[in-house]
Order: C-alpha cells, then structure tokens, then sequence
C-alpha cells in the first residue's frame, strides 16, 4: 500500500473521473447520485469513457445495475470489492489496490484508457496513482445543494491545477462545468 502522500507514476495514464456538487465535493447519497439524471453529464461521462477499462467499487457497480439494468456498455469493469458473492462474470474482481493494478496490467490493452470511477474510497485510494483528475462540476441554477453522504476526497489544487475549464448550457435548473486537471511533476 502507498503513503499518503507518495505519488507512484504509472506506464499508463489513470484518470479520476468524477461528477460532484458544492465545496463540500459531494458525490452521492444512499449509493446513488444526489441529483437527477443530466443528459449532458451522462453523455460527457460515455464520451470520456468509452472504450476503456473503469475501475470502480462494488457499491458503485451496484448502482449503475440499478440505474441501467446493466453494466456500463463498451468497457471493460473492474470492480474493487473485501469480497465477490455472487460471482458476476461480468466484471473482473480485485481485492485490494495492488490486485486492482494487477488486473488493469493482465486486461488493459496497449493505448487503452484506465477510469476510476469512484465511490469516494476508491477515489481516495487511487488518487497517487492519478496522472488526471476530470471533474464534472454540478451547478445548480438557485443554488441548492443536495443532502450527501458520500463526497469527493479533497486534493492538491496546486499538485492538480485546471489545464482546461468549459461550461455547458442549462439544462433545466442545472449546468455541468467541465475541468481537467492534470498532475504537475
């Protein structure tokens, strides 16, 4: 396991992928996101992930089969779990973060992107291993904010700062600020 702090650079780029609200950072509530369903940041997530392998945990796994029926279509799931119950053949298991890198060296293809999708432990775990961290940014036109149980970690803004910022339209009474942050050596 790393140290907090330590930064391990990859042969390969992972990219934290991520949709959240507020300062707080928040990412979900009872094992599902906050707000309702954003087509724009739906379509943002599907561009930026397809094709690509995602790593996530069990809990967001769980969600996304509620949510769609199925698993994220054109990719390759890995889904970081202390145990595998039922034995689902459509994901590949990991049992600890260094499983997780294993399984993404043994299935990752040359050229092929690596995705961590969350939950919030997730994320925190893989955050020394992140070269990139993309973050859609929930705004709310009136400015509420969802009750939230899950939030984002906090990072190094300096160690992680903005190469590129785009705002997309209202859609309804929300609007998606896209950021790329990219890891400074």
């Amino acid at each position: 396991m790393v140290g907090e702090d330590a930064v391990v650079f990859l042969p390969y780029e992972l990219s934290l992928v991520a949709a959240y609200m507020g300062r707080q950072r928040i990412i979900g509530l009872g094992g599902d996101m906050p707000w309702p369903h954003i087509q724009t940041d739906m379509e943002i997530f599907r561009a930026r992930t397809c094709h690509s392998l995602v790593v996530m945990g069990r809990v967001t796994w769980e969600s996304i089969i509620r949510r769609n029926g199925h698993p994220l279509l054109g990719r390759t799931s890995i889904v970081l779990s202390r145990e595998d119950p039922r034995g689902d053949a459509s994901y590949i298991p990991a049992f600890s973060i260094e499983d997780a890198l294993m399984m993404i060296e043994r299935f990752r293809t040359e050229g092929e992107r690596v995705f961590v999708i969350g939950g919030a432990q997730i994320y925190q775990a893989f955050m020394p291993y992140a070269s990139r961290i993309l973050i859609s940014r929930i705004v709310d036109r009136y400015g509420r904010l969802p009750q939230g149980d899950t939030f984002f970690p906090c990072f190094n803004k300096k160690e992680f700062p903005v190469c590129r910022r785009k705002s997309s339209g209202w859609e309804g009474r929300y609007r998606v600020v896209l950021e790329e942050r990219i890891r400074q050596k």
